[in-house]
């Protein structure tokens, strides 16, 4: 992990060409990455390829970014975590807070429901205002994020009533969640799998049903992680 980390961020730091789109030169990578400070993940998508004035090169339409933000009096075996998603493809800057597990192979992020979105190119001078904004938003909403997990907790289920809980999800569930529904049913009939022998509550189908973001790309870190959400808060 850590050396995925490092190559990543080597990347982005070494990468020189910069992205345009419409004859509009975007800021490198390094800009935003030397401005974030320390790391703790970075997801990079595959570069596409770019033409100027006869010239075809690679650039990356889009990065994330996360650090992390020590807090376990509040959240137990929980990072606070910010995050930056830098998406030259729709000159969108969007920064996040919430909270990510420590020892855990989920590495969605949860409560982040202070998501702000700028303009790439008019955020670059403000950058360090924003991500600060983001950070003293952590650390009030933290304590409600603890109250949120414990109350998804809170309530254990049988095999019946698990199942019938499962139900209500899906009644008023969107199409494009099915496949997390379904990856969370995989990972319940598995031995291999964190969910197991985890107690049933909204808790544990929140966290198998989020399990799948990380595969999902950048945006859908956010995207997808709140509309899971928003089916049990």
């Amino acid at each position: 992990m850590l050396i995925e980390r490092l190559t990543s961020k080597i990347k982005l730091l070494e990468n020189s060409n910069q992205f345009i789109k419409k004859n509009v030169k975007y800021p490198l990578p390094k800009l935003f990455v030397e401005k974030f400070g320390d790391v703790a993940r970075i997801d990079i998508e595959n570069p596409i390829e770019i033409g100027d004035n006869g010239t075809v090169y690679k650039a990356y339409p889009k990065f994330l970014m996360e650090k992390s933000i020590m807090n376990d009096e509040v959240i137990k075996g929980f990072y606070g975590t910010v995050g930056m998603i830098v998406n030259y493809s729709s000159n969108k800057l969007i920064v996040y807070s919430g909270a990510t597990a420590r020892a855990c192979l989920n590495l969605s992020i949860f409560g982040a429901d202070y998501v702000v979105e700028y303009s790439l190119l008019d955020s670059v001078e403000s950058l360090n205002d924003i991500l600060a904004k983001a950070t003293n938003n952590l650390s009030v909403h933290l304590n409600h994020i603890r109250q949120v997990k414990e109350k998804l907790e809170s309530k254990q289920y049988s095999p019946i009533e698990f199942e019938h809980r499962k139900g209500e999800i899906l009644s008023k569930m969107d199409l494009s969640l099915l496949p997390y529904l379904k990856h969370a049913e995989e990972q319940f009939r598995s031995k291999d799998s964190l969910y197991f022998d985890m107690p049933n509550s909204d808790w544990k189908l929140l966290s198998a049903m989020t399990d799948l973001v990380k595969d999902k790309g950048v945006t859908a870190r956010i995207s997808k992680t709140l509309k899971l959400e928003e089916l049990f808060v």
